[in-house]
């Protein structure tokens, strides 16, 4: 199992794509991939079609216990 992190604090670097095209590559290679949309814009949860507003639960509430 490899952990993949793509992180920088400044915005408009490229994050989102970068992460979404790893995984893409990884996918298509038959790995089992995971992504974790910490973004409070939820930016990856976007690009991958899924409306961000139909969501009532996040990883916020899933780490505190919330909800």
């Amino acid at each position: 199992m490899k952990i993949v992190a793509v992180a920088n604090p400044k915005g408009g670097v490229g994050k989102t794509t970068t992460t979404l095209n790893l995984a893409a590559s990884f996918a298509l290679a038959n790995k089992k991939v995971l992504l974790l949309d910490l973004d409070p814009n939820g930016a990856l949860t976007s690009s991958l079609g899924i409306e961000t507003d139909s969501i009532c639960r996040g990883l916020y509430e899933l780490f505190l216990s919330v909800c």
